[in-house]
C-alpha cells in the first residue's frame, strides 16, 4: 500500500507588536493536525517583546527586520520558505487545528488555484474557538493574506509582493490580481478553514481609534492600487470615486465617530451580548476613515489618475476579464 504524501506547507506571518497575544497564535499553529509544516515569522520592527516570544519556540523560524510594512516582511519570509505550498496568515489570527489540512486537501483537488479562507472577527480573545462561522462572515475577497494559500511556484512566477509600491494595505490584492492574470482561479472555503481574527478589545477606546487609523492608511494605499491597475472594476473595488465621496458626506459624522458617545454605543452593544453587531458597527464606521484616506491622498497629489493612467484604464476596460475570473 502506497504511503500518503504530505507536501510541505510554509506558514508565513509578519508580526508587529503582538506580544500580548502571540503565544495564543503560536499555540494554535503548534496544534495543527497536518504533519509537514514550517512556521516562518518576521518581526517587522516591533517595539514590544514579540521577537523575544518567537525565539522561545524552537519550531518557529524567527527573523527580525526594520519596520518596512507587511509586504516587505512577507517577501523576507518567502526568501526563507522551503515549502511547496505557502499559507499566509496574520499575527492577530488564531487557527483551528485542521486549518492547514483543509487548505492542502483543497489545493490537491484544485492545484491551479488560490485557496481563500474566511475570517471571523472577534473583540475578545476568549471568543476564539467559540464564535461560529455565519453568513455575515463570508467574504468575496480573492487574496486576503489573513487566511489564504497558494503554491510557492505560482508566487515565484509573478514576483512576490510589490513592497516598492505598497507598505500597508492592498499589497495582498495586488499579488492576487497578478496571480489571477497568470491563470489562477479562486477557490473559497465555506463553513470550514476559517480563522478567528482579533479586532482589538473594545474595553480600550484607543483600539477603536487605532482601527480607524489603519483604515485611513489603507485608503491612501488604495490610490496606489488603482493607479497600478487602472480599470473601472478596480475603481469600484477601491471606492475611489466622487459617488462614494458623496455617500461619505451623507452617512458619516467624523466628530461623532471620534467621540466618547460613539465608543459608549459600541461598548453598550458588547455588554448586551451583541458582539457581532458591535464589530459590524465599527467596521461600517471605518469606511469613513478609509474614504478620508483616499480623498486626502488625491488632494495632496492633485490628481487621481494622470492622463497616461486614464488612457491605460480605457484600454483595460476594453479587454476581456482576466483568466481565472470565474471564481467560487
Amino acid at each position: 500500500m502506497k504511503e500518503p504524501t504530505y507536501p510541505k506547507v510554509s506558514i508565513i506571518i509578519p508580526v508587529y507588536n503582538r506580544g500580548f497575544m502571540l503565544q495564543r497564535v503560536i499555540r494554535s499553529l503548534m496544534d495543527q493536525s497536518y504533519p509537514n509544516i514550517e512556521i516562518i515569522m518576521i518581526d517587522d520592527g516591533s517595539t514590544d517583546d514579540s521577537y523575544a516570544i518567537m525565539r522561545q519556540y524552537p519550531q518557529i523560524h524567527a527573523f527580525s527586520q526594520e519596520n518596512r510594512g507587511p509586504a516587505a516582511a512577507r517577501n523576507t519570509a518567502l526568501k526563507h520558505t522551503t515549502g511547496d505550498i505557502v499559507l499566509f496568515m496574520d499575527s492577530d489570527a488564531i487557527a483551528p487545528s485542521d486549518l492547514v489540512e483543509i487548505h492542502v486537501k483543497t489545493l490537491s483537488k484544485h492545484p491551479g488555484a488560490i485557496v481563500q479562507g474566511q475570517v471571523i472577527s472577534i473583540m475578545d480573545l476568549d471568543d476564539a474557538f467559540v464564535v461560529p462561522f455565519s453568513l455575515r462572515h463570508y467574504s468575496r475577497a480573492f487574496f486576503a493574506t489573513g487566511n489564504v494559500s497558494v503554491r510557492k511556484s505560482c508566487i515565484d512566477e509573478v514576483g512576490g509582493f510589490d513592497d516598492a509600491t505598497f507598505r500597508k494595505g492592498w499589497e495582498d490584492l495586488d499579488l492576487g490580481l497578478r496571480l489571477r492574470k497568470n491563470g489562477l482561479k479562486v477557490k473559497r472555503l465555506y463553513k470550514q478553514g476559517y480563522v478567528w481574527h482579533f479586532e482589538g478589545s473594545i474595553h480600550d477606546e484607543k483600539n477603536i481609534y487605532d482601527f480607524f487609523a489603519d483604515r485611513f492608511i489603507e485608503g491612501r494605499s488604495a490610490v496606489d492600487f488603482y493607479r497600478k491597475h487602472p480599470s473601472f472594476s478596480i475603481k469600484l473595488m477601491t471606492l475611489a470615486g466622487s459617488f462614494f465621496f458623496f455617500l461619505d458626506k451623507i452617512l458619516f459624522n467624523e466628530s461623532y465617530l471620534e467621540s466618547t458617545k460613539f465608543y459608549n454605543r459600541i461598548l453598550s452593544l458588547r455588554k448586551r451580548g451583541q458582539k457581532g453587531a458591535a464589530v459590524s458597527k465599527m467596521h461600517f464606521a471605518g469606511y469613513h476613515f478609509y474614504l478620508k484616506g483616499i480623498q486626502e491622498r488625491i488632494k495632496e497629489d492633485g490628481y487621481l489618475l494622470k492622463k497616461s493612467g486614464r488612457r491605460k484604464q480605457r484600454n483595460n476596460d476594453r479587454q476581456v476579464p482576466v483568466k481565472g475570473d470565474h471564481s467560487n
